[in-house]
């Protein structure tokens, strides 16, 4: 018995190995956006009941133009030839497969130019999308700011010109073809928001409550362009650092980055792991839920990793970080988290996203912790090639102050810098 718990921890610790090797590759060539996924009969019939619900909508606003009727009806069509899934990826053999960024490039498709010829600049119904802050359609739509909002204020809008409507037309009564034109006006923008309202039900919109730094991979809140490591409100010395380092990046790296926040978007924060079995497809896709496919031993090993024995794949995991991700375990020895000596996956996680200063993301899911940790190993090695090496002032004297053995927080606090700028520049100079 004692000889088979190594053999299987060698084992454990190569497959981890393939796995961080594969999440690479997939990151690189976006691999991981694709489905095997075939439309079944559960899923078609849901397919049916959207674009139905699309079709039968018409009819509840019939004063509407007919050139956004018929768009509407189109655009139903569409859909119902083609199967409605839970993955990004534009194409699939045959097949075109729609997540919510090709929905709505569909409905830019249909609606965009029914509407632009309906109401020209100036015209009731433009200044109307324009408040809305909805035109033009795919410059608004395809944004992934606030969407849910947007349809709202539109509702809103409308409800207040159709009480506006009411009124004036009681008043000026003489003036029927201004009534009928902003009748017709309100009753065909009601038709697109109610349309907008139902495709929004049936696609998920997660990627309006997720923002990421415009200069490396980490999240950044709703009110900032930027991960708080890099806000230049706070430090414009990280800030600087990192405009340097994001231009000297190599395209396949920023690749690496735009495919996992694509990925992480559309998958939310608990990605399902999916197996080829056909019924089990159609209970996470009725659920509400989003997936994608995996190998068997990679899902097998991110759940050990969360409910297995912590003992055994924690050493698998501080192994795996020292062996294939060097830049990311020098930065945590430079940090000095104690994620080696961590009780449990969560407090791992919580060790780690301190060390690499990733303070706003909040899934600790094995896939998307692995993924962040490539993408940090990336961004370290590039901070390294194109760190500034002057010794300035404050570098001299976090130099000075780390050769007496003060504690790194300490250091800051002395200084007058954070934490880890003080890692960065004891890492810079460790040579």
């Amino acid at each position: 018995m004692p000889s088979k718990q190594p053999t299987d921890y060698n084992n454990l610790g190569l497959e981890f190995t393939r796995i961080i090797h594969r999440t690479q590759k997939n990151l690189t060539q976006n691999e991981s956006l694709k489905s095997n996924t075939s439309t079944s009969q559960q899923r078609k019939q849901a397919i049916d009941a959207l674009s139905h619900e699309l079709r039968e909508i018409s009819n509840f606003f019939p004063t509407a133009n007919e050139f956004t009727k018929d768009s509407v009806k189109d655009f139903a069509c569409e859909i119902i030839q083609k199967p409605l899934t839970f993955t990004a990826q534009p194409h699939f053999e045959n097949q075109v497969i729609y997540g919510r960024t090709q929905a709505l490039k569909l409905f830019c498709d249909f609606l965009e130019p029914a509407i632009d010829r309906c109401y020209p600049k100036n015209s009731d119904g433009y200044l109307i999308l324009q408040h809305a802050h909805l035109w033009p359609f795919r410059q608004q739509l395809l944004c992934g700011e606030g969407l849910e909002k947007k349809v709202h204020r539109l509702c809103l809008i409308l409800r207040d010109e159709e009480m506006s409507f009411e009124a004036y037309r009681i008043d000026r009564s003489k003036n029927s073809f201004y009534n009928r034109t902003l009748l017709n006006t309100i009753e065909s923008l009601s038709l697109v928001a109610a349309q907008l309202t139902i495709l929004l039900s049936h696609i998920s919109t997660s990627n309006d409550q997720m923002r990421w730094c415009e200069l490396c991979f980490r999240r950044a809140d709703n009110t900032s362009k930027f991960c708080p490591a890099h806000n230049s409100k706070t430090n414009n010395t990280n800030y600087s650092r990192a405009v340097r380092v994001q231009n000297c990046l190599e395209s396949g790296a920023k690749n690496k980055i735009r495919n996992y926040q694509q990925l992480r978007g559309t998958l939310g924060d608990a990605p399902c792991f999916l197996f080829s079995d056909p019924a089990a497809i159609d209970n996470i896709v009725n659920q509400g839920h989003r997936g994608f496919f995996l190998k068997n031993d990679e899902i097998e090993f991110y759940l050990q990793t969360w409910f297995g024995n912590w003992t055994i794949y924690r050493r698998i995991w501080i192994d795996g970080i020292e062996k294939d991700l060097p830049s990311l375990a020098g930065q945590l020895r430079l940090a000095r988290q104690c994620y080696t000596q961590s009780s449990s996956w969560e407090q791992f996680v919580s060790a780690i996203f301190d060390a690499i200063d990733e303070h706003i993301e909040t899934s600790t899911h094995p896939y998307w912790v692995l993924q962040i940790m490539i993408l940090a190993n990336q961004w370290f090695a590039a901070e390294n090639q194109n760190s500034d090496k002057r010794v300035t002032g404050k570098k001299a004297k976090i130099l000075q102050l780390a050769a007496e053995n003060l504690p790194q927080r300490e250091i800051a606090q002395q200084v007058g810098v954070g934490p880890s700028y003080v890692s960065r520049v004891l890492k810079a100079y460790s040579d």
